[in-house]
Formats: C-alpha cells, sequence, structure tokens
C-alpha cells in the first residue's frame, strides 16, 4: 500500500517505480512522504551504494541511486541490495542479464499482481567472480555497450 504522497519538497523523498527508469531515478516528477506519515516508513531507505530491484508490477528492473537521492525512501514495490563483496556496476549488470532476468520470471508468484519476494531474491543463482575481475567485466562492457546501441540501431 502506498503511503499518502505529497508533491511539495518537504525533504522526505519517495522513490516509485514509475521514477525508476535507465538504471537511475528520473527526478523530474518526485512525490515526497508526509510529515504525518514520515515515522512510520522513515526506515525503509535507500542508499547510493545500494541497487534497487523491482519486485511488483513491472518486475526486475534494477538500477542505482543518484547521490542526491541518498537517504530516500523507497517504494514497497522495490527492495535495496546491498552490494557486499560486489562491485555495484557489476551488480547491476548481472542482475540486467537475460540469465539472471529468467530466474526472475520463474521466481515471480502469479497472483492477482505478480510479485518477486525478497526470500526468492536470496535464492537467485548469481555467479561472484573476484573483485578485480568484476570490475574488469564493468569496463569491457561500459567499453563495448556503444557499440551494441550502434548495431541495434
Amino acid at each position: 500500500m502506498y503511503p499518502r504522497l505529497i508533491p511539495n519538497n518537504n525533504g522526505h523523498i519517495y522513490i516509485r517505480v514509475s521514477d525508476m527508469k535507465n538504471g537511475s531515478v528520473c527526478t523530474s516528477n518526485l512525490q515526497y512522504v508526509p510529515e504525518d506519515i514520515y515515522p512510520s516508513i522513515s526506515r525503509y531507505i535507500i542508499n547510493k551504494e545500494d541497487v534497487y530491484i523491482t519486485v511488483a508490477g513491472t518486475i526486475g528492473k534494477v538500477g542505482k541511486i543518484p547521490a542526491e537521492l541518498d537517504g530516500a525512501n523507497l517504494t514497497e514495490n522495490a527492495d535495496r541490495i546491498i552490494p557486499i563483496k560486489t562491485n555495484q556496476d557489476w551488480l547491476i549488470h548481472i542482475l540486467s542479464s537475460n540469465i539472471i532476468q529468467n530466474q526472475i520470471q520463474e521466481y515471480i508468484t502469479k497472483v492477482s499482481q505478480p510479485k518477486l519476494a525478497i526470500l526468492r531474491i536470496q535464492k537467485l543463482m548469481i555467479p561472484v567472480p573476484p573483485l578485480a575481475e568484476q570490475k574488469r567485466i564493468v569496463k569491457k562492457i561500459e567499453e563495448l555497450l556503444p557499440y551494441c546501441y550502434k548495431l541495434k540501431e
């Protein structure tokens, strides 16, 4: 259930799934948590070092939080992944890969509104190479990605 939101900037940013675009968060239409509701959801935050993954509605979108949204409130339709012993960009790339996205599709509960439970996210089979290798993979992906976009066009 969404909290009642307001468009006025009171400092309590609420990031919705609809704000999550292109591996980041679009800040053009942010909403805010009213003062009277904020204490009850103030623990549900996400930091710039974390990775988000959407778990309801549009499921499996991943990305990072811009620095200016560090500590913002996160919708209950997304989960926060803390990249321990992993490179944040590598984690985003691997979670976006077809291999992991196919696993996610298998784990989605088929109810009135499909969901991906946190317990199922924990079961994803994610390869974790050494940190130095993760950084090399990210560097190579970022080097080759523009060519992939050109080929796609």
